[in-house]
């Protein structure tokens, strides 16, 4: 990713020190004629696809003020922030049992068309009595331990039924671990945040673990001055296809 950022990306900072080292297998730079037509952005959500190999951790990019590009693992055991159902402007929360796939496999290119091995959750098919398989379609050039860490990271993400909370919107208002009160403008992706008042997913209150049930990992955030309200993407947004060209098109929301 530095590589593409420095070669492609001249307009935004050259300070890389926020980028941090991957566990990740060696991948292919793609540096011949091929990649001269791909924007660095289809480049970068390419290089993300492949999870880390210590834990299947995914990684998230960004580039935040002064734009400084970040590279970070998804770190989900420091709490950040404290809310209330009542903090929020609006939520849903629904099941999607469509998000669930508990076998994959993964389709890439190295020396020819390659499939790797399918990767199952025994536990997730013992506890739904369901086998659902996904298929990661094409990882492109790839060497063979890229393509079978991609299928492990999806398999550990989707391998549950997760409660989706969704449309997240944080009123003007949200508390650190201490209580302190703080603008929501604050909040921003990369941060842990926890609604209280939400039912546990263990009886230890104090333990942060991301549950998808009352604890979330930010992905992104998106603040309105004139409203104050801070909406978030968490990363157990549905990974439907109509949900996610339902985050892309533009809210028109009635005058209080």
């Amino acid at each position: 990713i530095k590589a593409v950022l420095t070669a492609a990306c001249a307009q935004i900072s050259s300070d890389q020190s926020n980028i941090d080292a991957t566990a990740g297998p060696n991948i292919p730079s793609g540096a011949g004629d091929s990649y001269l037509d791909i924007y660095p952005k289809q480049i970068v959500e390419k290089l993300l696809a492949f999870s880390d190999t210590a834990n299947n951790a995914r990684w998230y990019f960004a580039i935040w003020e002064d734009r400084i590009p970040y590279l970070k693992k998804r770190d989900a055991s420091t709490l950040n922030w404290k809310v209330n159902l009542s903090d929020l402007a609006r939520f849903r929360l629904k099941h999607r049992g469509g998000d669930m796939w508990n076998s994959v496999y993964a389709v890439y290119e190295d020396g020819g068309l390659q499939r790797t091995a399918d990767a199952n959750d025994d536990p997730s098919q013992a506890k739904y009595n369901l086998t659902r398989q996904y298929v990661i379609p094409d990882l492109k050039t790839v060497v063979a331990a890229a393509a079978q860490n991609a299928r492990d990271g999806w398999l550990d993400d989707h391998k549950d039924i997760w409660p989706k909370l969704e449309e997240i919107s944080l009123s003007d208002t949200v508390y650190d671990t201490n209580g302190v009160p703080f603008p929501s403008s604050w909040v921003r992706a990369g941060d842990v945040i926890r609604i209280r008042d939400l039912v546990p997913v263990t009886s230890d209150l104090d333990a942060v673990e991301r549950d998808a049930l009352r604890t979330f990992y930010i992905t992104e955030t998106n603040y309105n001055a004139d409203t104050r309200q801070n909406r978030l993407v968490i990363d157990t947004e549905s990974t439907d296809i109509d949900a996610i060209l339902a985050r892309q098109l533009p809210r028109v929301y009635p005058n209080p």
